[in-house]
């Protein structure tokens, strides 16, 4: 291959998604080092304009080690992880100042079958502070934007995950979600975001278990890359909770394998929020395309009459972590945690509001959940899946919420941002954003799709053929590898 058309060649690597970079370099058509240096000079050139990453790890990547790996699904691909997962060699800071930075000698069983898949992990991206907002901004890395509009947020807390695969820095990003972390940052920045059922992967965890909120999986351009990272990261063990997605072969996105479907849409969410006009419109936009490829859609009743009671009880949740932060934060400093200034104010004033939760909310909130379960399940009776807005507003301003707000001003604007994702984690279902919609500003609006816990199959054969009907892939923000 002459010069010229070899650097043409490389210039076009954003455009393909992991399943095929990996199949060039499996032909000889890539090599290692192509991909790799194309990636770094991506990054290299547009984080600082978007700032994506949390820590780069270029000189962690063993060329000749990954050579040696068998015929893996992402042989060559170059990826990022969420600094919110370990990775042996890599630092984690969860989006937090430099006291609470490790290097961690072990990685934990997901993370370690994505490598032993022939995937190059370059580094890690950015995270709000200990995920505690819903969008991508702290005081250590700054403020993540959207490559769509960057005075516009990406949303999070994987919203550095998302604007890495939007942007085209890799073709695919590992991600976390525990309230919709996947889900809301795949609908503002115009990519796919699967959330799989609870215990469907190998544990994230350093622990070797499976949290009871937060979920690990990807964010991608493609949803055959999404499919790619389950199959190998899919809990396939003696013991696992669920039958294998790929036990029948590989989903199909023609349209003939997937049944139609009864699909059900919930407007009001977890509080009744009205959509705003734009999110009404897209999804309305994508039940039209539901009922053109002859799905039938109909409209559900309310799940939740009082949406104070569920925000109670996931917030108990969340708060139940802030004693054991709180008590880090003083044996690092050797100073009352109210002295201290290594946290940004917004995680100081949420951690402040776990000395008011009452004895036993824990408990309280598991025995709620359990309950909904079954509530959700009978709501869900009649129909194979719920159809949503993934956020009930357009993506917000970039400085609508950041490390110095405050929890107790901003928790009810917070829980109406996140009116339609929590669901789906506390009863442990599948869900995902798919981006079917953009606004006349160029702003990527996403629609939710949850199945009942175990359905993830399901929902990939509906993206599927959602994806043929109105493919996304072509579409680049202006701030991206391909504009430049």
């Amino acid at each position: 291959m002459r010069d010229g058309d070899r650097q043409e060649h490389l210039s076009r690597l954003a455009s393909i998604d992991a399943v095929e970079t990996a199949r060039r370099v499996q032909a000889g058509d890539l090599a290692f080092l192509d991909t790799l240096s194309t990636a770094m000079g991506r990054i290299n050139a547009l984080d600082e304009e978007l700032r994506v990453l949390a820590h780069a790890a270029f000189d962690r990547v063993d060329v000749p080690a990954y050579r040696e790996k068998a015929a893996g699904l992402f042989r060559g691909v170059p990826i990022l992880l969420k600094d919110m997962v370990d990775c042996s060699g890599l630092t984690r800071s969860d989006g937090a100042g430099r006291p609470f930075w490790r290097v961690p000698s072990r990685s934990p069983a997901l993370v370690q079958a994505v490598e032993d898949s022939g995937a190059m992990i370059l580094g890690s991206t950015n995270v709000p502070e200990f995920a505690t907002l819903p969008v991508t901004a702290n005081q250590t890395f700054g403020t993540t934007r959207n490559p769509w509009d960057p005075a516009r947020t990406p949303g999070g807390s994987s919203g550095g995950s998302a604007v890495a695969v939007a942007a085209g820095l890799v073709p695919l990003a590992h991600a976390t979600d525990g309230s919709g972390s996947i889900r809301i940052p795949a609908s503002c920045c115009g990519v796919f975001g699967f959330k799989p059922s609870r215990e469907r992967t190998l544990s994230g965890e350093a622990d070797g278990g499976h949290a009871f909120l937060k979920h690990h999986h990807c964010l991608t351009r493609s949803v055959r890359d999404s499919l790619a990272f389950l199959a190998v990261t899919e809990d396939r063990t003696p013991t696992a909770r669920h039958a294998s997605v790929f036990e029948a072969g590989w989903p199909s996105g023609d349209g003939k394998t997937l049944r139609r479907l009864r699909l059900g849409i919930d407007r009001a969410g977890i509080a009744g929020v009205d959509p705003d006009e734009a999110v009404s419109r897209a999804l309305d936009d994508s039940i039209a395309l539901l009922r053109g490829l002859g799905h039938e859609v109909l409209e559900m009743r309310p799940l939740i009459p009082s949406g104070e009671t569920f925000w109670l009880h996931l917030e108990s949740l969340f708060l139940s972590r802030m004693p054991a932060l709180m008590a880090l934060v003083e044996r690092e400093t050797g100073s009352s945690f109210d002295e201290t200034s290594v946290l940004s104010p917004f995680t100081m004033s949420f951690a402040r509001a776990a000395r008011v939760m009452p004895a036993g909310a824990v408990a309280r909130a598991l025995e709620y959940f359990d309950v909904l379960d079954g509530e959700t399940l009978a709501w869900m009776d009649g129909v194979d899946a719920v159809v949503s807005p993934v956020l009930p507003q357009v993506p917000p301003a970039i400085d609508r919420w950041g490390p110095n707000s405050d929890w107790s001003e901003e928790q009810a604007s917070l829980r109406a941002f996140m009116n339609h994702t929590p669901l789906a984690n506390v009863t442990g279902a599948p869900a995902m954003s798919v981006p079917l919609h953009w606004t006349t500003q160029g702003w990527p609006i996403g629609t939710q799709f949850m199945a009942r816990p175990g359905d993830d199959r399901l929902l990939f054969e509906l993206a599927l053929e959602l994806e043929a009907a109105r493919p996304w892939a072509d579409r680049w923000p202006p701030i991206s590898a391909m504009n430049g």
